[in-house]
């Protein structure tokens, strides 16, 4: 998940927030995010949220859809995963 983050941080700095290869970035490391089993995800997604709030452009799309995954995942595991969901 990192690379997936770096990447994206990088494709941002060079070409800008919307350039297409950024938002390319932007969703590959959001369907990588995704793609986590459930603890994982909501272990990572305070981090990933950070860093696509910072970095605007494709990211302010993509943390309302993460955090209503992680909202249905933590209906998914009765609750348990509340304590490891940020609070943006």
């Amino acid at each position: 998940m990192a690379w997936y983050l770096h990447v994206v941080r990088l494709h941002a700095r060079l070409h800008g927030p919307d350039h297409t290869e950024t938002v390319l970035a932007f969703r590959r490391a959001y369907s990588m995010w995704k793609a986590l089993p459930a603890p994982d995800a909501a272990r990572l997604a305070e981090g990933l949220i950070e860093a696509f709030t910072e970095l605007q452009g494709a990211g302010t799309e993509a943390v309302p859809r993460m955090l209503e995954h992680l909202q249905q995942l933590q209906r998914s595991a009765g609750g348990q995963l509340a304590s490891a969901a940020p609070t943006v």
